[in-house]
């Protein structure tokens, strides 16, 4: 099912480019009053708003809301904050590049709190960054955080979707 038209968002919405906050234009029952906030925020974090029986990312919707068609790629917040729609906060990324602007180390992680750090077996913080798929060592290190540096130092080099 492919997204709401540009002029069906703007018949039902208002949107703000600034604050990225989207509003009802109309009633539709419920808490969708016009004036209202649109939308709420999922499990993932993102912000959803139902129209026409379906719920859509709002940061997909404030992309077509401005430019008037769907995004090619995925949606990247560049702040990584998923709750700032702000159309200056929003770019349209190959997933490949959309995955390289991450901030934060996994929850699941077993190894090590701090992205690109990980522990080696004999006590030392091992630095790694991956491009394209492959695995780069960039050296061992007494301190997780020494590890991490190597790799934020390496990521602002390669990475092209990097925003830190």
């Amino acid at each position: 099912m492919s997204m709401p038209t540009q002029e069906r968002i703007r018949e039902l919405l208002d949107y703000d480019q600034e604050t990225g906050i989207f509003r009802w234009k109309v009633t539709r029952g419920g808490k969708a009053q016009a004036g209202a906030v649109a939308g709420k925020t999922g499990k993932t974090g993102y912000q959803y708003i139902r129209i026409d029986y379906k719920f859509w990312l709002s940061h997909r919707l404030a992309w077509v809301y401005v430019h008037g068609v769907e995004p090619a790629g995925e949606i990247d917040h560049i702040d990584c904050n998923p709750l700032n729609c702000a159309i200056s906060n929003l770019r349209d990324l190959p997933p490949c590049i959309n995955k390289q602007n991450v901030r934060e180390s996994s929850p699941k992680r077993r190894n090590g709190r701090l992205l690109g750090a990980f522990k080696s077996a004999g006590g030392r913080w091992r630095g790694q960054i991956v491009l394209n798929g492959k695995s780069k060592h960039l050296g061992c290190f007494a301190t997780e955080e020494e590890a991490h540096e190597a790799y934020l130092a390496a990521k602002r080099q390669i990475h092209i979707g990097c925003t830190i």
